[in-house]
């Protein structure tokens, strides 16, 4: 694909991160029939929730299928850093002074330590896994397509297939820096050797819509037999999981749609504006305080809705989220550029960090 920008890829990113929004309106109350008897509505909202599960593993492939090509700048993971404390600290800040009760000393030191803290638990599984990057890249790049297809069908049936067949989670459960990192080979294995390339976006689709429609039926199908045979209240979800191999093809499926995407001049604008606010609509929304007080069952009377009224519901609750949360982050972006934070950190990498590491490859 070369090095031309690809922004059907961008795109994704924001369609992923909004995937995630719907999640969390469904499972703050919204899908109050994920966990009820079977109905329409039941039938409804899982289809929702399973339709959006592989958000979090398209986030994890698009950074092998980016980071396989893009130079790794320790200025990025230090913008970032400063992104997620702004939030972290600046909304503490904020129910300090609003509702001072909620704001305890445990709460402030977490903000200031957002990764150790583990405020958010994709930035702390994200951090550690940015260090190893440059050994990921360089896997991908000196390993033949043999042994690197071999690596990663070894990892997956280890990860993936005999934690969904089992239904335990000794690695995390798909919220760790292992499944993460798996992922991102993944999605540099793409990236390098044009997976499934020729196939269309239709074709794509249909992948995608085929293993959401699967695992869903499998979870229809398990809380019948559960309930109705077994008599048993709670049922797990075997394959609504991150790790299950159905919610996996269906992320690589949308990566595989995604990049044959081709933008009008102003579906790229408009690309180009939310894209990088994307992921501060995950750090605003789930903010442990924004979560607890603002969040936490607030759509509980979407449940109640007649079906295509809690489809539109709740798709437009997720929206409005995105959309808040992204004006919102743009007037931190506005605040960084006029600082020129990326500029002078980037600026003392080059000084101090880059030739070191320029005299350490030589060695």
């Amino acid at each position: 694909m070369g090095k031309t920008r690809n922004y059907g890829i961008d795109l994704l990113r924001m369609v992923a991160m909004y995937m995630v929004a719907v999640l969390h309106v469904l499972g703050q109350g919204a899908g109050g029939g994920l966990n009820g008897e079977l109905s329409v509505n039941y039938g409804v909202a899982w289809f929702l929730e399973t339709a959006a599960y592989c958000a979090v593993n398209c986030y994890a492939l698009i950074s092998g299928y980016v980071g396989l090509e893009s130079k790794v700048r320790y200025t990025n993971l230090a913008v970032l850093w400063l992104r997620v404390a702004f939030y972290t600290v600046g909304i503490t800040a904020i129910f300090a002074v609003v509702m001072p009760q909620t704001v305890g000393l445990r709460t402030v030191v977490k903000a200031f330590l957002p990764v150790m803290g583990k405020s958010y638990w994709y930035f702390t599984c994200y951090a550690f896994l940015f260090f190893c990057i440059p050994v990921l890249n360089l896997a991908v790049q000196r390993l033949s397509k043999g042994r690197m297809r071999a690596v990663l069908l070894s990892l997956l049936a280890v990860y993936s297939v005999l934690q969904t067949i089992f239904h335990v989670t000794p690695f995390g459960g798909g919220y760790d820096v292992l499944w993460l990192g798996i992922l991102y080979l993944l999605g540099a294995y793409i990236r390098k050797y044009g997976f499934l390339e020729k196939m269309t976006a239709g074709k794509a689709f249909l992948g995608y819509f085929a293993m959401v429609f699967l695992a869903w039926l499998s979870k229809l199908a398990l809380k019948w037999a559960t309930s109705a045979i077994f008599h048993v209240e709670k049922q797990g979800s075997v394959f609504v999981t991150y790790y299950s191999p159905l919610i996996l093809g269906a992320a690589v499926f949308l990566l595989l749609l995604f990049r044959r995407v081709r933008l009008p001049a102003w579906g790229v604008r408009a690309v180009k504006f939310f894209s990088p606010l994307a992921f501060s609509v995950y750090l605003i929304h789930t903010n442990p305080l924004v979560w607890e007080h603002f969040m936490k069952d607030r759509f509980a009377s979407f449940a109640s809705m007649p079906a295509p009224l809690l489809v539109l519901a709740v798709l437009g609750t997720a929206l409005a989220i995105y959309l808040c949360c992204s004006l919102l982050d743009f007037l931190r972006e506005l605040l960084f550029r006029a600082l020129k934070i990326k500029e002078r950190l980037g600026r003392l990498e080059d000084r101090w960090i880059t030739p070191r590491l320029q005299e350490g490859e030589q060695e």
